[in-house]
This record gives C-alpha cells, sequence and structure tokens, in this order.
C-alpha cells in the first residue's frame, strides 16, 4: 500500500494568490501553471487541500476547479469587529460555501484560537458546531503554534482535529506528553511547515539575516545531510514520514515541477525505505528560529 493510498498527502494552497513565507519573491501563481496543478492533482487521485479564508482570492480560485472527490480544509478568519458577531459569521461561512463550491467541508479550523477564547468565541464556535451537527462540516478544530496552546482550548472545547507545526527543528509535537495528550482525547493532528517554509531548503547563504545568527545550527544540519548522503527535500519528508502515525501532512509548492519533485522523492523514499538516524542535536528550542511570527 502506497502513501499516496493511505491519504496522508494535504496539498497546500497558501501561495496559490499570494506572498507566503519569507522566501517567497513572488506573488500569484499564474493561471496556467494553477491549471497544470489541478491537472497533476487529478491524476494522481490527490482530494485533500489546505486553504484558509484570508488567503487573498483562493476560495474563489478552488472554486473553479472544485469536484465532488475534492475534500477541503479551511481555515476560519478573525472577525475584527465585536458587534454583530453571529450575523458576521454567519455570512463567512455562507461565503466559504459559495466561493470554493461545495457543500461539505472535510475541516474547519479556527485560524486565530485567541479569539476562540474570547467572550466572542462561544458565538463563533456555536454557529460552526451547529454546521458540524448538520454534516456539513466533517471536522472543527484550531490551527495552533505552540502545542500547550490544546490544554486551554480542550478545557473550553471540544474539536476534532489540530493543525500544527512540525518538521527537523521543531519537533515539539511528537514529544511524549502531545502524543499522548492527541491520543488520549482522539484528537487527529495535521502536520504543516515541514520544511519549515523553506529555511530547510535553502543554502545558509540564500537566507535572510535574521537567520545568520543561527549559522551554527543550520551548520550542524547541513553537515548531518552530507553524512546521510541525501538531500534536503529527502530529509524532512523522511522525518514526517517517520513520525506520521495516523496523522496527515500539508506540503507547499509553487508549480507542477515542484509537486513532481515531491511526488518523485516519496516515490525513492518508500522503495529505498533508508534508515536515517535523525541526530537529537536538530531538535531546537530557540523560539525565534522554529516560529515563524518571530521573523519579520
Amino acid at each position: 500500500m502506497t502513501l499516496l493510498s493511505k491519504h496522508k498527502i494535504i496539498l497546500g494552497t497558501a501561495n496559490f494568490d499570494q506572498k507566503y513565507g519569507i522566501l517567497s519573491k513572488n506573488k500569484k501563481i499564474k493561471k496556467e501553471e494553477i491549471d497544470k496543478i489541478f491537472e497533476f492533482i487529478y491524476q494522481k487521485k490527490i482530494t485533500k487541500l489546505d486553504t484558509a479564508y484570508e488567503y487573498g482570492n483562493i476560495h474563489r480560485l478552488i472554486g473553479n476547479y472544485s469536484n465532488k472527490n475534492l475534500k477541503i480544509y479551511t481555515k476560519f478568519p478573525k472577525i475584527l469587529s465585536k458587534k454583530n458577531i453571529q450575523k458576521k459569521t454567519n455570512q463567512i461561512i455562507e461565503k466559504i460555501f459559495t466561493d470554493l463550491k461545495v457543500s461539505k467541508l472535510e475541516a474547519m479550523y479556527f485560524h486565530h484560537p485567541e479569539q476562540i477564547l474570547s467572550k466572542e468565541g462561544d458565538i463563533i464556535y456555536s454557529v460552526i458546531n451547529e454546521l458540524k451537527k448538520n454534516k456539513m462540516i466533517k471536522k472543527i478544530g484550531f490551527s495552533i503554534y505552540n502545542p500547550y496552546e490544546m490544554i486551554e482550548l480542550k478545557k473550553n472545547f471540544d474539536f476534532d482535529i489540530i493543525q500544527a507545526p512540525l518538521n527537523i527543528f521543531d519537533q515539539r509535537m511528537i514529544k511524549k506528553q502531545w502524543l499522548e495528550f492527541t491520543k488520549n482525547y482522539n484528537i487527529q493532528v495535521v502536520y504543516r511547515s515541514i520544511f519549515l517554509q523553506g529555511i530547510l531548503l535553502n543554502k545558509i547563504e540564500n537566507l535572510p539575516k535574521h537567520f545568520k545568527q543561527y549559522k551554527k545550527i543550520l551548520l550542524v544540519y547541513q553537515k548531518w545531510i552530507e553524512k546521510n548522503q541525501i538531500n534536503n527535500i529527502y530529509a524532512c519528508i523522511s522525518f514526517i514520514m517517520k513520525n506520521l502515525d495516523k496523522n496527515e501532512f500539508i506540503v507547499g509548492f509553487r508549480s507542477r515541477y515542484e509537486l513532481d519533485q515531491l511526488f518523485d522523492t516519496f516515490k525513492n523514499i518508500m522503495k529505498i525505505d533508508k534508515k536515517i538516524n535523525f541526530d537529537k542535536k536538530l531538535s531546537r528550542n530557540e523560539i525565534n528560529l522554529i516560529d515563524p511570527r518571530r521573523w519579520l
């Protein structure tokens, strides 16, 4: 049974309609390229897409390619005004379904958990939860940056799914306490940022000034890759596949060519089945390195 047949892969769309990530120089992907991407998606029978209300006009763009087989994971945005919360929540929901041209969503995350923990959060949550009861949304959950957020969220809300970062540097989500937490509460985890927004794929000299302070850490990582005779993409994907269990992961890309590269890597990993020892020194706690919100 292949990785694809297990439906572990979710394709990320964050940079389809906007500049995304500190290394991104381009803005929108051209329509011709998106046509090729969706041709690839249907050819490979990929069904899962990750997106968000706040990703520009991405919902409408995806809606142009929608079919009954696509399973959409999206994120509910932050509502800036505290007036008429229920009305605004319903308006946003209606726009999401209309733009995507779907009648059901695989999952709805709250993009800004801090708002759901505020006074108006109960209203927003209740509207979304009602959609789940009516089977318009299969799973509801939260997009988080720090696993400790799950404790406070679980005290106040029931949820089925969490989206959280996991990569060679940021290994917080696979520490024993969090693996047990998600297992005990039957929470599905979708891992994102497996390339740390491209930081783990680039040479040190190509990174922004912010990362110069982490040169020693990056050199340890690069020497480890050379020692194992693998490339950066192979390393990142191998790490995720080793720690998947029953969970899923998101891959980001900007072209049909990059998608081809990613899937060739998946095939090679499964074919070669090379045993890689992930050095404990690769796991880092420096928050200014592993949390993209601290980079700007």
